[in-house]
């Protein structure tokens, strides 16, 4: 692990940076929007406090970074053609998307938007995570618990269009 730390950190560095790019974007939309629309609506019961958010999706953007950095790694050659990798492409699909979903839920208010774009997410980060199991088991078991999270995300954002 060192070694390729050695070798390759411009790359991780260039992967926290794209991640921390993507968090920062996101939260700069979403807090001015918790108070008073999103803690007007109606939410489920499984909600967690909105404290939870933050520390959980700072983990997985970390674990995120560190995915994207080891993919991008695995193949020899220029960006473009690191680029061809359809593993390397889902990866940067997903996390496109995932920063429209800031966006769309809080900027907009387009929460039925969100949820497709969600949805989205998911897949794309399905297709990610089945490329990369050739490739590197470890980043595909990164993935399971932003996996997870999106998963339980989607029930959130499912349930406040039915109750708004």
């Amino acid at each position: 692990m060192m070694t390729l730390l050695k070798k390759h950190w411009p790359n991780l560095l260039f992967f926290f940076a794209l991640i921390a790019t993507v968090q920062i974007i996101g939260n700069i939309v979403t807090m001015p929007n918790i108070q008073p629309w999103y803690n007007s609506l109606n939410h489920p019961f499984w909600r967690p406090p909105n404290w939870v958010f933050g520390p959980v999706w700072t983990v997985l953007y970390i674990m995120l970074a560190f995915v994207g950095w080891r993919l991008w790694i695995s193949f020899d050659g220029s960006a473009a053609r690191k680029l061809q990798q359809p593993v390397i492409r889902f990866y940067f699909i997903q996390l496109i998307l995932n920063f429209l979903w800031s966006p769309l839920f809080f900027g907009m208010h387009y929460t039925g938007l969100a949820l497709i774009d969600l949805l989205l997410i998911i897949v794309f980060t399905i297709f990610t995570m089945i490329t990369a199991l050739p490739i590197n088991r470890t980043v595909t078991l990164l993935m399971v618990p932003y996996l997870l999270w999106l998963l339980f995300a989607s029930s959130l954002n499912s349930a406040i269009v039915y109750l708004n």
